[in-house]
């Protein structure tokens, strides 16, 4: 088995031996209809971030291990979705290779007083609200998914005048260690100007 594989499965048996109610699924907000635009707002949030390069699975396993090690220390939950956001999108558009940049956040339980971070390159960061247009799809967590899932959204957003105010990021709904490859969710989000787009 992949090592990063194993240490994030390692990662998540912890966290809900320390807490059991820790490993929830959607408890901040779903994910989008499978297949199609939508147009959505999204509740502000907390997360412990994590600033790291590698391909997508590797980059997601790092920041999830990160992730739920310190839920587990705070006495937190450890919610769904987590995030990948690219940062350097506009500069450099690419999702695949070993090199990628990306902000991997996973989402806490909002309690007062959360511990300090002492791992090196993970942050604590208040996400605020934001308004998305979003495209959910059922299948594996991809980088060719997440392309098909941008590609709809541009051209949505193309449609109908709509400008994008910030990087993509890529929504990881479903637990990897149990849910198979074909029935996982994910959604792509791309951040636009709120109110606009929604009915």
């Amino acid at each position: 088995m992949n090592p990063g594989i194993l240490r994030a499965i390692l990662a998540g048996w912890l966290l809900f031996a320390v807490n059991p109610q820790s490993i929830r699924a959607n408890e901040l907000f779903p994910a989008a209809p499978i297949d199609e635009v939508n147009i959505r707002t999204i509740p502000e949030f907390k997360v412990i971030e994590t600033d790291t390069t590698g391909s997508l699975d590797t980059a997601w396993n790092k920041g999830f291990r990160l992730g739920a090690r310190y839920a587990a220390l705070a006495h937190s939950g450890l919610n769904t979705p987590t995030i990948i956001t690219f940062p350097d999108w506009d500069k450099n558009p690419v999702v695949e290779g070993a090199n990628l940049h990306v902000l991997v956040q996973c989402l806490l339980d909002p309690l007062p007083d959360l511990p300090k971070v002492h791992d090196a390159g993970a942050t604590l960061e208040q996400i605020p609200s934001m308004t998305v247009a979003c495209y959910a799809h059922r299948g594996a967590y991809s980088p060719a998914n997440f392309l098909l899932g941008l590609k709809k959204i541009q051209d949505h957003l193309k449609a109908q005048n709509i400008p994008a105010v910030g990087p993509p990021r890529y929504l990881y709904y479903s637990d990897t260690t149990w849910t198979p490859s074909w029935w996982r969710v994910g959604e792509v989000q791309v951040p636009i100007p709120s109110g606009m787009g929604q009915n």
